[in-house]
């Protein structure tokens, strides 16, 4: 199975490990053992490659719980999630399955038709829902310390219900999964027996993270097609969601409608500049109950 990929050191002692134009994993080494954030969609063995690149101890943060950020995650004994989004059905069986991996895949190739990759269809392995890793479910403000160097994570709901995004303490780069980038979807996935937050709430939360103190210029998404592998989002990037959230809370925007085929579903849509957030339309106005990050 194959356990190379295409990687480039991003910061001192960071690594950003490209899944062949799926998705991108993070790896931030410290001095006495490293983190893994993410896990892909799952090809080959990035367990392997991890541990081989950090020559320490590899421990894995899952950003959320959807497919392409922890199909792999059953190759690791141990992972670490928000407690939740792991409430949204393990780690989304059947969603892991092969089949379901494959069609997330072939979408990608689709985008980049002609292109070559190192990889095969063996690459892609089944996991047994027996092979689920144990599951540490964390909150708000968790923090690894990797010895020299501390990634925290805080909770950053919208995306799904208990995204979260991870800060390294060195460097103050910020790794968002798909909490922001230049296509960002906002509960458009339906989640049975779950309530996604609104766009007041997710504006709220991306709001929380920016006063923490973050590098605004320095946020690495997940999808690299959003921005150049080895590089942040586009330093207007950040700003201009802010304001997209805002005037779709303020219903200053021009609305429209797409089809998003790998998840079946309608959503709603905003164009602020070359950044398209999706959302439900009925989700933009509810107000929050109680502390969001409890």
């Amino acid at each position: 199975m194959i356990a190379e990929y295409p990687y480039v050191e991003i910061g001192p002692g960071i690594y950003e490990i490209n899944e062949f134009d799926n998705v991108s994993m993070f790896l931030v080494v410290g001095e006495e053992k490293a983190l893994l954030i993410d896990a892909g969609i799952g090809i080959g063995d990035i367990k392997r490659f991890a541990e081989k690149l950090a020559q320490k101890p590899v421990e894995v943060f899952l950003t959320h719980n959807h497919r392409d950020h922890v199909s792999n995650a059953p190759l690791f004994s141990e992972v670490y999630i928000s407690r939740t989004d792991y409430g949204m059905g393990k780690l989304i069986r059947p969603l892991t399955s092969k089949e379901s991996r494959k069609q997330y895949i072939e979408t990608t190739l689709k985008k980049h038709m002609g292109k070559k990759y190192p990889w095969c269809d063996a690459d892609i392995r089944e996991f047994d829902e027996l092979e689920e890793p144990a599951v540490h479910l964390i909150e708000d403000g968790y923090r690894f310390d990797l010895g020299g160097r501390v990634v925290t994570c805080y909770l950053c709901p919208g995306h799904t219900p208990g995204s979260m995004v991870a800060v390294d303490s060195i460097t103050k780069y910020v790794f968002s999964g798909d909490c922001c980038n230049k296509n960002l979807g906002i509960g458009v996935r339906p989640i049975s027996g779950m309530e996604h937050k609104s766009i007041e709430e997710s504006y709220e939360a991306m709001k929380r993270i920016c006063d923490i103190g973050i590098d605004v210029k320095n946020i690495y998404c997940a999808h690299a097609d959003f921005r150049k592998v080895g590089e942040p989002l586009d330093d207007y990037v950040f700003d201009t969601l802010m304001d997209g959230l805002k005037k779709i809370v303020d219903g200053d925007y021009v609305a429209g409608k797409k089809w998003i085929q790998m998840i079946d579903t309608e959503v709603d849509i905003a164009i602020f500049k070359d950044i398209v957030i999706q959302f439900h339309i009925e989700n933009v106005h509810r107000r929050k109950k109680g502390n969001a990050y409890e």
